[in-house]
């Protein structure tokens, strides 16, 4: 399960370095000085050299979804990237692997929009690091 970022996204123990790379992207977009950084920063799928995470649609999408999701919170410009389908899911992804119908009611209602219209559940603190 990815702790203490704010995302419940229970993943795979052979996936659990995932979290490494989730919590880095915000780290380094948060710490980012000025816009040019932050820009520089997601300009490109942060992760393009890096089979590991372009080798999951489910990681890619997650990925997809947080720059977005950072763009915006910090209103600056969306990358063309992120609107690829491929960083879409066709089926759901919820946040905790929940399988109860009214938390994944309130996972559809509150999860972000650079989530949500890519079919993953997320909470409303799905890019907050403690």
């Amino acid at each position: 399960m990815l702790s203490g970022v704010g995302v419940s996204y229970k993943i795979p123990e052979k996936n659990i370095k995932f979290h490494y790379y989730y919590a880095d992207l915000i780290d380094r977009f948060d710490w980012a000085v000025s816009i040019e950084k932050k820009l520089k920063i997601t300009e490109s799928f942060p992760f393009a050299d890096d089979e590991y995470i372009t080798g999951s649609k489910i990681n890619s999408a997650i990925i997809a979804g947080t720059v977005e999701e950072l763009c915006k919170r910090d209103n600056i410009r969306i990358p063309e990237w992120v609107n690829d389908e491929k960083y879409f899911l066709d089926e759901p992804l919820y946040g905790g692997d929940f399988k109860g119908e009214k938390i994944r009611a309130i996972l559809r209602a509150e999860s972000p929009e650079g989530f949500k219209k890519r079919n993953i559940f997320f909470s409303e603190n799905a890019i907050v690091r403690v």
